[in-house]
């Protein structure tokens, strides 16, 4: 198997630095996904959530204002060094950088552009260019820790980009941490109201004064976009002597888990920390303590380099079944001589070795849509064909962003998309590490092909007791998970709230079609109106019931075969049966429509995900849905506890709720007297049943299918 399902963190991407004099310099690390260090240890004292404020303990040194301005001067709560030299008190911008210059005043400037600027005073650390003009915009400060280890965060909250229409916002903080005289510059979260990403205009840096200062290697457009600290990126600011030799592995990836005996195919990363240029090196790796591999690469690797093995490596994975597989990656020597830092070095990482019995694998294919997006009704249509080519080998999930559907999935859109009319396919990774969504349009049937039949799984999923109850919207199921194999220990298991044919009127409802569907006369939307009035929007996911990752299950050690274990999940929906009426649509029927909420067109779905390394990014391992009824089960049993029935009371006809097909409809007293007994046939999911000439009072319905099974409900004529 080759899953890319294990991501050795310490991703530090970029170095540079300037000299001040004696030859220290500043110099820096940016690191992707950070809150823990190289040996796993926690690097940030603030693990509280990004958007926490006064009410957590916060401090507002700078409130929203129309006028760009300083802060009073704040006092660093401990002893602390500027490029050598002590400081005690800092002054902030509105304009998002920190100063240890406290005689600066008057207006700072929002005309950001690359250090060294005269525009910036001396001895400054920026995130210049965000602003805080926004209602919700502050500046907040807290200290963390405590004696002597202590972190004083400054925190620019809800602050935007100048000349940004579109409402984004984003979370920055500039922290100074004591003992080390450290500083570090956080992306903490972002957003944006469309939904479509927009970069910060910003230049990231330290400046010396106004001579000297570097500018940070830009994050890219994949920023922090949950609320938890697991995901915050950081450049990490140093003062003192760059090394001329200092080599790092700075990522590691390959499979959580190997059929014992056969070859593992990893991946790796290694970094120029070093002030000079590397023309040679060695990386070499080895399994359980076993021979040393080593291999000599003249990749020239200029300061701030990242240098990747592109062949791919095999080491075979010797333990035992049920065993771990230790392997080491390291690289030494550069330019042949000692790396002077020996602390960064070497990655490693267990690979378990399984005895090679997989279970029936599904493919979740996840997608970010929208009502707003004029290119998702193609993506519609061509996921519908695959679902219909490879049947119940698909799971559809389409999570939809700023529109009437928008469920609780907008961190996992944020995270594993960067635009509408995506996909991810298993939340797939690449080498690296690193999410992988695919346009939706360029995913194809030998795509989907090839993933299924590489899939190998060690794991069953399982749904059952998928009830809702329709007086209270009240959602459960539960998730049951058995092992074929040997598994991993470190696996989440979530559950998702689906409905099919959710349709409505107005804006968040209607489907926006693109031009180039419409006027293209061999799409399927040719000549149709835009928008689309009441477009069916199926495989809505209202509800990611256990968290975007699913519920972190604790388990000692590995999964054994015939292990097993089952996760509950819930959901509320807010209304059951919401009708609407639709006056004119491509699409019937029209009139008084049941808009979402129907029972009958819900289902769950429930996955089990892998650890990627990365707290938050899990590889999807197996998954598997169940509707809400399920009519094709071999067990032939009614899933809700109660038909559903509507309007109750009435006045004489009323609707029962099934899958299309035809019906026997048995009407009684509450005496037991038989009053109806008729065939008819449900169209849409629905069954008519007039019962105008029956008198006020109970009386029990009873639906028989073609198959014996039967649903028995109440109804109450008025």
């Amino acid at each position: 198997m080759y899953s890319l399902m294990k991501r050795i963190l310490f991703s530090l991407l970029f170095m540079l630095g300037f000299h001040v004099g004696f030859g220290q310099s500043y110099y820096y690390q940016y690191q992707n996904y950070g809150y823990k260090d190289q040996n796993g240890s926690n690097k940030f004292l603030n693990q509280e959530q990004d958007d926490a404020g006064i009410g957590e303990g916060w401090k507002i040194v700078l409130d929203s204002a129309k006028t760009d301005r300083y802060s009073k001067s704040i006092k660093i709560p401990f002893a602390f060094s500027f490029a050598g030299v002590p400081v005690s008190h800092i002054k902030v911008s509105s304009t998002g950088f920190v100063t240890f210059d406290t005689t600066v005043s008057g207006t700072p400037s929002s005309q950001a552009e690359n250090l060294p600027s005269t525009k910036l005073p001396d001895k400054t650390v920026s995130v210049w260019g965000i602003n805080g003009k926004g209602s919700n915009d502050q500046v907040l400060t807290k200290a963390f820790g405590f004696s002597p280890f202590f972190q004083f965060w400054v925190k620019f909250s809800s602050y935007s980009t100048p000349g940004d229409t579109t409402g984004s916002w984003n979370y920055w903080a500039i922290v100074l941490e004591a003992l080390t005289n450290k500083m570090y510059v956080v992306s903490m979260n972002s957003n944006n109201a469309t939904g479509k990403f927009v970069a910060p205009k910003m230049f990231a840096g330290v400046q010396e004064n106004q001579a000297t200062g570097i500018n940070f290697a830009p994050i890219s457009n994949t920023l922090p976009s949950t609320n938890s600290f697991k995901d915050n990126k950081y450049y990490e600011i140093y003062f003192g002597n760059q090394l001329s030799r200092d080599l790092a592995m700075i990522s590691l990836t390959g499979p959580d888990f190997v059929k014992a005996n056969e070859n593992a195919e990893i991946h790796y990363q290694y970094f120029n920390f070093s002030k000079d240029t590397v023309d040679s090196l060695y990386y070499c790796y080895r399994m359980n303590g076993g021979p040393v591999t080593k291999s000599k690469s003249t990749l020239k690797l200029k300061p701030s380099g990242i240098g990747e093995v592109v062949n791919v490596t095999f080491v075979k994975c010797t333990a035992p079944v049920g065993s771990n597989n230790l392997l080491e990656v390291w690289v030494q020597e550069p330019n042949g001589q000692e790396d002077q830092n020996h602390a960064n070095d070497t990655l490693k990482m267990n690979i378990l070795s399984v005895g090679g019995t997989w279970a029936k694998s599904k493919l979740l294919v996840e997608s970010n849509t929208a009502a707003w997006c004029g290119e998702c009704p193609a993506a519609d249509l061509k996921l519908a064909a695959f679902k219909t080519k490879f049947n119940d080998s698909l799971i559809l999930v389409k999570y939809h962003t700023l529109d009437n559907m928008s469920g609780n999935g907008d961190s996992l859109v944020n995270q594993f998309f960067e635009k509408t009319n995506s996909s991810s396919l298993n939340r797939e990774i690449d080498k690296l590490g690193n999410l992988k969504p695919l346009v939706t349009q360029n995913i194809t049937d030998s795509i989907i092909s090839k993933k299924l039949l590489a899939a190998k799984s060690p794991v069953n999923v399982f749904l059952s007791n998928v009830k809702i109850d329709t007086l209270t919207g009240d959602f459960t199921f539960k998730v049951k998970v058995k092992f074929v194999d040997y598994c991993p220990a470190n696996i989440n298991v979530g559950g998702i709230a689906i409905e099919n044919a959710v349709r409505g009127v107005g804006t968040g409802w209607d489907q926006v079609l693109a031009g180039s569907l419409s006027s293209n006369i061999n799409s399927p939307f040719y000549a149709k109106a835009n928008p689309l009035k009441s477009y069916y929007h199926d495989d809505v996911a209202w509800n990611l019931t256990g968290g975007i990752m699913g519920k972190k299950i604790a388990h000692n050690g590995v999964y054994k075969p015939g292990d097993s274990l089952e996760v509950s999940f819930a959901y509320k929906y807010p209304k059951i049966l919401q009708t609407t009426i639709v006056s004119t649509s491509p699409y019937s029927p029209v009139g008084k429509i049941y808009s979402y909420g129907k029972p009958r067109d819900m289902k769950a779905v429930g996955y089990v995900s892998i650890e990627n390394g990365n707290e938050m990014s899990y590889k999807i391992l197996n998954a598997n849905e169940q509707q809400t009824w399920d009519f094709a089960a071999s067990v032939k049993k009614q899933i809700t506890s109660k038909l559903t029935v509507y309007p109750n009371p009435t006045e004489g006809v009323f609707y029962a709720e099934v899958e299309n097909g035809n019906y026997q409809i048995n009407l009684f007293s509450v005496s037991g007297a038989k009053l109806m007994d008729e065939n008819a046939t449900a169209h849409f999911g629905v069954l008519k049943i007039d019962a105008a000439n029956l008198n006020r009072g109970l009386y029990f319905v009873q639906i028989i299918a073609k198959s014996g099974l039967k649903f028995n409900s109440k109804i109450v004529v008025k």
